[in-house]
């Protein structure tokens, strides 16, 4: 059963018991929930945090975009120019610039390649037209808040239970002793591997996973 934020904070002060509410107060529970989904979010490439963009120009002439909004890394990315799609290669920066050394300089053309640094996309030459940028990327997701619609997300409605057990198996770290702490970290880790499992059949047409994790 899908969880709010609230209904999350309650049910970790279910879990831990009135003793232990006053070390984890509603406002503490409520970070300790959006720092798991944060630790998730930065560590695997969940579905839930894939997401394109709406459709860009890159304008003849130059070389660089700013990022699209909440942009935490990039998936995949295409220039379109009429009828004709080109997929755009990511490198490091280091990369970039040791292969590209002066894109703004160079001669234009359909830029072939890209690197993030900063708050902007890199690309290894000037545009020669005005592109269409299409970009698919992960995002971070906004904090949690007590009303919807901030009151929800995907990790709170669909695994919520991840999250419960995560938040309950770091409770050690707050100085909660409770003698279920092993296992409330040995049910997280089962539970977190069986998403991570389902999110990397996602990818592989249904067929049991073979990547460890997503992405």
């Amino acid at each position: 059963m899908a969880k709010t934020f609230e209904e999350m904070k309650a049910a970790i002060a279910d879990w831990v018991g009135n003793a232990n509410t006053t070390r984890l107060p509603t406002s503490v529970r409520g970070d300790l929930v959006n720092i798991k989904i944060k630790e998730l979010g930065r560590k695997y490439d969940f579905r839930w945090l894939e997401t394109t963009a709406a459709a860009r120009t890159l304008v003849a002439g130059a070389h660089t975009l700013a990022l699209p909004t909440r942009f935490s890394h990039p998936y995949v990315m295409r220039l379109q120019s009429g009828t004709d799609v080109y997929e755009v290669e990511q490198l490091t920066y280091s990369e970039l610039r040791a292969r590209f050394p002066d894109p703004a300089n160079d001669d234009t053309g359909t830029p072939g390649n890209y690197a993030v640094y900063g708050e902007y996309f890199y690309f290894s030459c000037r545009a020669d037209v005005d592109y269409t940028v299409l970009e698919d990327y992960f995002v971070y997701l906004d904090d949690l808040a007590d009303g919807a619609p901030a009151n929800t997300n995907k990790f709170i409605e669909i695994a919520w239970d991840v999250v419960l057990f995560g938040v309950l198996a770091d409770c050690s770290l707050y100085g909660i002793e409770d003698a279920r702490i092993g296992v409330f970290q040995s049910k997280y880790e089962n539970l977190l591997s069986n998403l991570i499992s389902e999110h990397a059949r996602a990818r592989s047409s249904g067929r049991p996973a073979i990547a460890e994790e997503p992405g």
